[in-house]
């Protein structure tokens, strides 16, 4: 069964990163995109992000295949986490490595079923 899968994540930079705020959303954008491009190398093929730059939170909406709701969740948290991991970042879970310039926080997840032909439902 696929499930949409929403993950709010806030996106935190290392201090010395972006000195202005402009450069800040700059980053955090690239950040965000280069995740997106992960996520593609994952199977995620139905993928859309909302970026709320003045609160520097994201969120991933993603279609995973799962048996039900906890595990859609679950998933789709797992697959992200590793695409944010895959473009430099780091996670709650696994801590800023050395060469971080990033995080993730994972704030909020929810999943709801959708029938395999209705593609736009996921977006809506």
């Amino acid at each position: 069964m696929e499930y949409a899968v929403s993950c709010v994540v806030e996106i935190e930079l290392r201090d010395p990163l972006a000195p202005s705020p402009g450069d800040a959303h700059r980053h955090i954008e690239r950040h965000v995109s280069e995740t997106v491009q992960e996520l593609s190398h994952r199977w995620i093929s139905g993928c859309e992000v909302d970026l709320d730059r003045s609160s520097s939170q994201a969120t991933f909406l993603v279609v995973v295949d799962a048996g039900e709701q906890q595990r859609a969740v679950s998933k789709a948290w797992g697959v992200l986490s590793i695409a944010v991991h895959a473009a430099g970042g780091a996670t709650s879970h696994r801590p800023f490595p050395r060469d971080a310039e990033w995080s993730v926080r994972l704030l909020n997840a929810y999943a709801s079923r959708r029938a395999r032909d209705d593609r736009t439902a996921a977006f809506a």
